[in-house]
């Protein structure tokens, strides 16, 4: 099982939740495991509201590979490329059991993001 534990997510304000306590993610591709720590503030899948129903409905739960892939583009640059933690994104989505056509309709989305790509280097996503 990838994700090692339960996420506890806390509600903050506006579309800001806080996690409850260590969130472990074994990423089984390259045998890593990511810790996503007490009290990383996420805004889960921060997609337009426009799309937002398409990716999330009853069958799929995005909220756990959100938090990676959020932890991912905030602190594991240096570590990871961009492109490495989108395709953890993906895998998670996978693992999560979201719809395949879900987990790759949103690894799009974020592979297309040309904000965060642009910015990945210098830090400032």
């Amino acid at each position: 099982m990838p994700f090692l534990n339960p996420l506890l997510l806390k509600y903050c304000e506006g579309e800001i939740w806080m996690v409850g306590h260590d969130f472990t993610y074994h990423w089984t591709r390259h045998d890593e495991y990511i810790i996503v720590p007490e009290g990383y503030k996420t805004d889960l899948a921060s997609v337009p509201n426009l799309v937002l129903p398409i990716l999330v409905n009853d069958t799929g739960n995005i909220a756990r590979p959100s938090v990676v892939h959020d932890y991912g583009y905030t602190h594991l640059r240096g570590s990871m490329t961009k492109r490495q933690v989108d395709l953890m994104f993906r895998d998670a989505m996978l693992e999560a059991d979201v719809p395949r056509w879900r987990a790759y309709l949103a690894w799009t989305g974020v592979r297309l993001n040309l904000r965060a790509a642009f910015n990945w280097d210098k830090g400032d996503v």
